[in-house]
């Protein structure tokens, strides 16, 4: 059997857009880790905790999706671990421009490392956890962009115009 590939991220949240890349990854690699970043860098509105339980929530019917925490750098994960191919969707260009530098980056901490591109379905070419972050702050509506478990977490957290 062949190691997984690692799909990485904050996933801060989890929204329709990396559900569509993981759905590609499964079906291209048959195997994928979720793997979630604990990155102190990043400053996240859900707690990691929170993040992988809505992650496993969003996959729990995907066959050959495992769901995983991680801190650290992410090729002493892929280390620990035996993993070598990681997936990363790209969106736009500056995506690629970003990912393009850690590939190399990445590649000079572990020789192993490889990464595998993934471009979503056009319907989530803007869709990302920062403009779902922003359009509930602002009092929107998430539905089209990030699955209900992110609604039910949100409903956690004030919005801007909630009292208003």
């Amino acid at each position: 059997m062949t190691n997984p590939v690692v799909y990485p991220g904050t996933f801060d949240p989890i929204t329709y857009g990396h559900v569509n890349i993981l759905n590609r990854a499964t079906r291209l690699f048959g195997s994928v880790v979720l793997a979630i970043s604990d990155n102190p860098s990043k400053n996240t509105m859900f707690t990691l905790a929170d993040r992988v339980a809505m992650a496993k929530e969003c996959t729990i019917h995907m066959d050959g999706v495992t769901v995983e925490p991680f801190r650290g750098l992410l090729v002493d994960y892929l280390k620990a671990n035996r993993y070598t191919t990681v997936v990363r969707g790209i969106r736009v260009l500056t995506d690629y421009d970003m990912e393009y530098s850690m590939t190399f980056i990445n590649r000079q901490m572990y020789a192993l490392y490889e990464t595998v591109f993934l471009m979503p379905d056009a319907l989530h070419l803007t869709t990302s956890s920062s403009a779902v972050r922003d359009i509930h702050i602002n009092g929107g509506d998430i539905s089209p962009f990030a699955p209900d478990v992110v609604k039910r977490y949100f409903a956690k957290i004030p919005r801007k115009y909630d009292n208003d």
